[in-house]
């Protein structure tokens, strides 16, 4: 996976922000699609109601697709001033290559939601 990500990189870091919200929002699509699918195997793998997983772990997995494709549109550099220090924060977006993300037991899929969408 490693090297995978690794060979990708200079494709991906070169794509354009809209390129990047298309292909967060067509990864909310493709989960909207196959809901059923999602909320039977996030039930197998956690043990939790079919219920739960259709109304929070998987509606709120495509949230932030959703959430980080139109953030990728609109947030790209910002800068803050601490008035009394003097003192300007930046904070710049740019690709800086392969991340290891890790995912916690409770929520799986919607947790690296939150970490893989803005990582894309």
């Amino acid at each position: 996976a490693v090297a995978a990500a690794k060979k990708a990189f200079p494709d991906w870091s070169a794509r354009s922000p809209q390129q990047r919200a298309d292909v967060l929002n067509k990864l909310a699509d493709l989960i909207e699609a196959n809901m059923e699918d999602f909320v039977q195997a996030e039930s197998r793998d956690q043990g939790k109601t079919l219920m739960f997983a259709r109304t929070v772990d998987i509606p709120r997995s495509v949230y932030n697709f959703r959430f980080f494709a139109s953030s990728v549109l609109h947030h790209t550099t910002d800068c803050s001033q601490i008035g009394h220090m003097g003192c300007l924060n930046y904070t710049v977006r740019c690709p800086v290559g392969v991340a290891g993300l890790i995912s916690p037991w409770n929520l799986p899929l919607y947790l690296l939601t939150w970490k893989i969408a803005p990582a894309i």
